[in-house]
């Protein structure tokens, strides 16, 4: 039985997270042991794009992993040697209850439903309002982690006016550089006709418009969307741009949950379910009723996969990697382990069919399965005439 204060095992993919400066990490810490006692602290990293922030990690007991880039794309192992860990906790430690994983990959969606058929709690923390809308689905708790914010600057004295001072004119506050970034980049008339489909889908199922809910839903309509195939570094700064090219629209920040909520004027807002409980520092996945279709849709993948396996039979791994070659290649946002979850889906539905060969699970069309049943009947009838021919013998 979980005690009331359950033990926690906390696991920072920085290379995803630590980019942003802004990451309060005593923050996340504290708002993990709010939740529970978290006896392990791991973060994992090249240590060496990250020194500067290794003294703040050391001085609160994190562990740092350190994994080293290889290669010409710079790569490491970062989120495998995260996966492999946790997985090993999971197993071997039963008396930690649950796990905090800090990131935004979407990549870590099989993980986390492993961790819950193992009986884990899973919560998911980031800072950044745009994490994968596929975590927040998998997840028993999203934990938006406050960012740092800037100190004031201190105002310089005025200085004292004299008689024959000339007076210089004023000029105009002068944008920081992310909001100049933003109002120079237009969006594209594509991009904004998707938003407002997104925003009235939102507003016709009674959804909170927040910055994470308008991306899942406008990947939904526009599997390939990107934003930063339009020039913008984070969705947030889609959102301003957007705000900037359509006076209609207006950005406004909900402080229960750090989260940007797009309005449209004409439509009434729906208030985010942060504001129904304010004090809370973290949003909750709701559970009741069926989970939403993620990206790609079963309507969009079956028949890509149908075409593929109309040129010979294939294995679900063949087939996954085969989809993300030839359909996803461009699209981060979708993983193999995600594509062969939803295969998977499509054999439950009978779209596809799973059968074994020579011990060998392979996928065919629900045709080809059907054109060979009947190979299979007369061998089995062959196989019962013969046995019955043997039985009359004997007699």
């Amino acid at each position: 039985m979980e005690p009331a204060r359950p033990n926690l095992a906390l696991l920072i993919d920085f290379e995803n997270v630590g980019a942003d400066p802004r990451l309060d990490i005593g923050g996340l810490l504290a708002a993990a042991g709010a939740r529970g006692r978290p006896l392990i602290k791991r973060a994992y990293a090249d240590w060496g794009r990250f020194a500067a922030r290794k003294p703040e990690l050391a001085a609160l007991g994190i562990e740092l992993i350190e994994l080293p880039a290889h290669g010409k794309p710079r790569k490491n192992a970062a989120d495998i040697r995260l996966v492999v860990d946790a997985v090993e906790i999971a197993l071997s430690l039963p008396h930690i209850h649950g796990f905090v994983i800090a990131t935004g990959d979407s990549d870590f969606t099989p993980l986390l439903v492993k961790l819950r058929e193992h009986g884990k709690r899973v919560i998911i923390a980031s800072v950044e309002a745009t994490m994968s809308g596929l975590l927040a689905v998998h997840a028993d708790e999203l934990l938006r982690v406050a960012p740092l914010q800037p100190a004031a600057p201190t105002p310089a004295p005025e200085p004292k006016a004299t008689p024959k001072a000339q007076t210089k004119p004023k000029t105009a506050p002068q944008p920081t550089p992310t909001q100049a970034a933003a109002a120079a980049t237009k969006v594209p008339g594509t991009a904004m006709r998707l938003l407002h489909r997104a925003l009235a889908m939102l507003a016709a199922k009674g959804n909170g418009a927040q910055s994470s809910r308008i991306k899942v839903t406008m990947r939904q309509i526009e599997t390939g969307f990107d934003e930063s195939r339009l020039g913008f570094k984070r969705f947030s700064d889609f959102l301003k741009a957007a705000v900037a090219t359509d006076a209609s629209l207006s950005l406004r920040m909900d402080p229960g949950c750090s989260d940007y909520v797009l309005s449209a004027k004409g439509r009434p807002p729906v208030a985010p379910e942060s504001e129904a409980a304010a004090a809370m520092p973290a949003t909750r996945v709701p559970r009741p009723g069926p989970r939403p279709r993620l990206e790609p849709e079963e309507a969009v993948l079956a028949p890509l996969s149908s075409a593929l396996l109309a040129n010979g039979a294939m294995s679900r791994s063949d087939l996954a990697r085969a989809l993300k070659e030839r359909h996803f290649g461009a699209d981060d946002g979708v993983s193999i382990s995600g594509l062969y979850m939803r295969i998977g889906k499509l054999v439950k539905a009978g779209t596809l069919r799973q059968h074994s060969v020579d011990q060998h699970m392979i996928l065919t069309l629900p045709e080809a399965s059907a054109a060979a049943d009947p190979e299979q009947g007369p061998r089995c009838g062959e196989g019962a005439a013969a046995a019955s021919g043997q039985r009359v013998a004997r007699g």
